[in-house]
């Protein structure tokens, strides 16, 4: 049932019927609410709703992405996703929806709720297992919450102390990712208060709500499930 209602909201989104997507989009919500509230009676938690709860809210979060953006529609999908994370008790995936709601927060121009929430994702990484790959994501929230406090102008020696931070935490990345936070270090070392920073490429966060799609023909593949014989 909730891959034929992603099907219905991806069909409409790739034709520009942004008003039927996301009435798709909120029945295959739907159809993941009710597993999530069956698994919390018998406290049976499965990856499988985990995984489909976020991949509907992501979707959701993507066509309102397109109609404006409407911004307060996409937090209050993110919202959902940390609440049914928490609940479950997935520390990873709520560091992860918690970095993602940072992210989104920027984007949206309100930089101290990004700030507030890239140290809840810190927080949350925190109690994760020590490995490179969560100190990768931990480099990501600094640079992501430095970013934040030099848009809003307040505490730029704090913006340089997390990216020196992530700098240090990134030393040997194969991907170039401590090149760039050393760039970066530089660049906030020489540009004005006032002035705009590099853009990040490697270390860039923010996949949550993304379009999958091309609204211009020709129309592509969107989703897998889709595919006739899936």
């Amino acid at each position: 049932m909730a891959v034929m209602f992603q099907c219905a909201a991806s069909f409409f989104a790739r034709r520009g019927a942004f008003r039927d997507a996301v009435g798709m989009g909120r029945c295959e919500l739907a159809v993941w609410r009710n597993r999530d509230r069956c698994e919390q009676v018998t406290e049976a938690w499965t990856e499988g709703t985990r995984e489909g709860y976020v991949s509907a809210l992501s979707s959701l979060a993507s066509v309102y992405r397109v109609q404006g953006p409407r911004w307060h529609r996409m937090i209050d999908c993110l919202d959902e996703a940390v609440e049914m994370l928490l609940a479950r008790g997935h520390e990873e995936g709520a560091a992860w929806a918690f970095r993602e709601l940072a992210a989104l927060m920027s984007e949206a121009g309100r930089y101290g709720r990004a700030v507030y929430y890239a140290g809840r994702a810190d927080q949350f990484y925190t109690r994760l297992k020590p490995s490179r790959e969560v100190s990768r994501h931990r480099a990501e929230c600094w640079v992501l919450q430095a970013r934040a406090y030099w848009a809003e102008g307040r505490d730029h020696q704090a913006a340089r102390r997390l990216v020196a931070q992530a700098v240090r935490a990134l030393d040997g990345a194969q991907d170039g990712a401590d090149a760039e936070a050393s760039d970066l270090l530089v660049a906030m070392r020489v540009t004005p208060t006032d002035g705009a920073l590099p853009k990040v490429d490697v270390l860039r966060v923010g996949e949550f709500g993304v379009a999958l799609w091309d609204p211009a023909p020709p129309v592509p593949r969107l989703l897998e499930p889709c595919e006739p014989g899936t």
